[in-house]
C-alpha cells in the first residue's frame, strides 16, 4: 500500500503529543529501503482504530524501493 501525500512536521519535546493516544495511533518505523537495514527515525500516525490489526503486519515506511 503506498502512504497517501502527507506533511511531516516537528514537534519539539516539551509540547503536547499530537497523537498521544495508543488506541487512536501508532508509532511506525520509517527505513531507507524495504531490506529494513537503516532505521531514519520512528513517527506517529493517526489510525481509525484496530492499532493491534497495524502491529501485527509490520507496518512501516520506506523512502525507496
Amino acid at each position: 500500500m503506498t502512504l497517501p501525500p502527507c506533511i511531516f512536521t516537528y514537534v519539539p519535546k516539551n509540547d503536547a503529543e499530537p497523537y498521544a493516544d495508543p488506541n487512536t495511533s501508532l508509532s511506525v518505523p520509517v527505513y531507507f529501503s524495504t531490506s529494513r537495514e537503516e532505521l531514519i527515525c520512528e513517527i506517529r500516525l493517526p489510525t481509525k482504530g484496530q492499532v493491534d490489526r497495524w502491529i501485527l503486519s509490520g507496518t512501516a515506511v520506506f523512502l525507496t524501493e
